[in-house]
């Protein structure tokens, strides 16, 4: 048998569990960017950016699920704007819209009670640790990380919003073990969804 040297961690549902409602969380987050919009000086109508900006985050889930490239949420709220008629923004206003929409989001995630405890079980056993994580933001997914607690145990930390790439598609895989340095026969994936994870 080939010797184990990497664990490859997913985040949602593996590390952390969301206990929120989807439904009210994008809207809450919606209701937040539209506030900072207006306080930047982008006026819009609060049911026309809700509907179109979960029209495209739907759309641009599926694309990403296809294509296995990842659709950033970044890029949707960029097409979204345009979409309502703004095509100029400055500066980092659409950086700063998406994370305040993830806010309500962050707030509904707790890590899994003895994840912590895994990871730091894992490490001091000899084990390289690091994750990978289908996500449209890849601030979110380092915020998370830190946040957690779990920035001192995984290297490297990856999402497909930074690599571009969704799993299953190897390559993004390949680039966790290239940062490693570490070969495929000496790694495993531990994750929650057999199609994304494997």
């Amino acid at each position: 048998m080939n010797e184990i040297r990497l664990i490859i961690f997913d985040l949602g549902e593996t590390l952390l569990h969301f206990e929120g409602d989807f439904f009210k969380v994008n809207e809450e987050g919606v209701r937040a960017m539209h506030a900072f919009l207006k306080s930047s000086g982008i006026a819009l109508d609060f049911d026309r950016l809700l509907e179109t900006w979960t029209a495209e985050r739907q759309k641009g889930f599926i694309r990403a699920e296809q294509t296995r490239r990842e659709v950033t949420a970044d890029e949707t709220l960029r097409n979204v704007l345009r979409q309502l008629g703004v095509e100029e923004i400055e500066g980092d206003v659409i950086k700063k819209a998406v994370d305040i929409f993830f806010e309500p989001e962050i707030r509904e995630y707790r890590p899994f009670p003895d994840a912590i405890e895994t990871l730091k079980h894992l490490r001091d056993r000899g084990f390289q640790l690091a994750l990978i994580s289908n996500a449209t933001c890849d601030r979110l997914i380092k915020r998370m990380v830190e946040m957690f607690g779990f920035s001192e145990y995984l290297d490297p930390v990856l999402s497909s919003a930074g690599v571009g790439i969704r799993k299953p598609d190897p390559a993004i895989f390949r680039e966790a073990l290239a940062a490693a340095g570490v070969e495929p026969p000496n790694a495993v994936m531990v994750g929650d969804s057999p199609y994304h994870d494997i």
